[in-house]
């Protein structure tokens, strides 16, 4: 059972993500929840609803750069390039937004420049993407979410092109999932993007709880969505990678 010395922690990554973060906060000392707050829904290299997509991953070494929004476009995305490459094209330039994502590519040996920044604002501003003008961009991305980096790239003369993975949804919960929730009283919940932290909110005003739980985000960004949406105790971490999340919950509970 939880107890002071071992808080309880919410930890609401996409399914295929929970696994390392709960293992990590155990070893952190903490007690984890798992619960979902994003279902990813993944396209299939056979099977896509994009018709462009096996073209585009066949033609990666026509383009000069190619980038990696999140860790999931990063895993989904791998996995398809490694089946549709067994060797790596070269003269691609490979980016990630963030360490995290980063560290999804590590066992396919992919030259990838990591920026240690948080957004598409901080690898805008790495000295690669400032000369751009007439180079092919392929941007590997969720639906929906920030057309920043498309719309600034595009802006600096590059000929951008997007590859959708995989859409995300709020999990479809079951009563037994939404008691599981209610019973677990969390010391804290880890956030790891805006959306998910929207589905929060609807769930915490659905059970009437949780405005007054404090709740590690990624970014001032998401910060800023949380206190707009009146939640009250944010902690902004360094970067939504596990140890950067962890490393805020050790500052709070004061672990070493």
């Amino acid at each position: 059972m939880p107890s002071a010395a071992n808080p309880t922690i919410l930890a609401t990554r996409p399914a295929a993500m929970l696994d390392g973060l709960a293992t990590a906060l155990e070893k952190a000392g903490y007690s984890p929840v798992r619960f979902p707050l994003l279902e990813i829904i993944e396209e299939e290299l056979e099977r896509s609803s994009d018709p462009t997509l096996r073209t585009k991953l066949l033609n990666l070494d026509l383009y000069s750069y190619v980038i990696f929004i999140s860790r999931n476009a990063a895993r989904i995305g791998i996995d398809m390039i490694d089946q549709l490459w067994p060797q790596l094209p070269i003269g691609v330039t490979w980016l990630t937004i963030g360490k995290g994502t980063a560290e999804e590519l590590v066992p396919f040996d992919v030259p990838v420049t990591v920026n240690s920044g948080l957004d598409s604002e901080a690898l805008l501003a790495l000295p690669a993407l400032q000369d751009v003008h007439g180079e092919r961009v392929l941007i590997l991305k969720g639906e929906g979410g920030r057309e920043q980096l498309e719309q600034t790239l595009s802006e600096r003369g590059a000929q951008v092109e997007t590859l959708n993975l995989y859409q995300r949804s709020l999990p479809n919960y079951s009563e037994q999932d939404l008691a599981q929730l209610s019973d677990a009283n969390p010391s804290a919940i880890l956030i790891s993007s805006g959306e998910a932290l929207e589905n929060l909110a609807e769930l915490a005003d659905q059970l009437g709880m949780f405005a007054n739980t404090p709740i590690v985000v990624p970014s001032k960004r998401v910060a800023e969505i949380g206190a707009e949406l009146g939640f009250i105790d944010i902690i902004v971490a360094k970067g939504a990678d596990d140890l950067s999340m962890i490393d805020a919950l050790n500052q709070r509970f004061k672990k070493d």
